[in-house]
């Protein structure tokens, strides 16, 4: 999987414009899945409280391309999130993806700030059970949710030219994801309250060529 998302960054910073890889920061509401896990956890026998501890953090990549002056593009990201208590522990795992439109503004070669605009969502599943100490027991719940918005921002980002044309970059990114529809939730009844909604920070690394600049006499 990871090789396939190295080779997609690749060909993406070589024939489209850019393509890079970025760890993002999710400040989502954990407090909810620990109140809940909690509540579970003391209802089959346990006596300490569930500990999710943040933010949730996204591995993944991003590419696209420059249609002057707009850069448009995509990407995506996995994420997994373990905790436990004394008698129960769970696994958060999700997958996240977007579209990306921006206006890049460079007042000079090194540095850009760019206002931008994220569409998509994500999808995620909890599976609460009985640590492995308490095999003989069968407790397990599960649940699946998505949902679907837009995360406005702005980007940073510092870069060096190492060919004539082509850019390596650190960057910083700041959003916030708005949900249009969702958390929806699938599996066993009464699921924990939880969404993707909230601030987001990402921090990655990004290969592109410059954007052709216009001839003149």
């Amino acid at each position: 999987m990871f090789r396939a998302l190295a080779l997609t960054v690749v060909a993406c910073a070589a024939c489209f414009g850019y393509g890079g890889f970025e760890l993002t920061s999710s400040f989502v509401r954990l407090r909810t899945l620990n109140e809940k896990f909690t509540e579970l956890n003391r209802g089959w026998g346990g006596s300490e409280a569930f500990m999710y501890h943040g933010p949730l953090l996204w591995l993944g990549g991003h590419g696209g391309g420059f249609v002057s002056p707009v850069m448009l593009g995509g990407g995506g990201a996995l994420g997994v999130k373990f905790g436990s208590a004394d008698s129960l522990e769970a696994e958060l795992a999700g997958a996240r993806a977007f579209l990306d439109a921006g206006y890049p503004y460079a007042p000079i070669d090194q540095f850009w700030a760019r206002g931008c605009l994220e569409l998509g969502g994500g999808v995620w599943t909890h599976h609460i059970h009985y640590k492995e100490s308490f095999s003989d027991s069968d407790f397990s719940r599960w649940w699946l949710g998505w949902a679907v918005g837009m995360a406005p921002g702005i980007e940073v980002m510092g870069r060096i030219r190492y060919q004539s044309d082509m850019f390596a970059g650190i960057f910083l990114k700041a959003s916030w994801f708005i949900p249009f529809t969702g958390p929806q939730s699938y599996g066993d009844s009464d699921p924990p309250a939880f969404g993707l909604g909230g601030f987001n920070l990402q921090v990655g690394l990004r290969f592109g060529k410059y954007p052709p600049r216009p001839f003149k006499m």
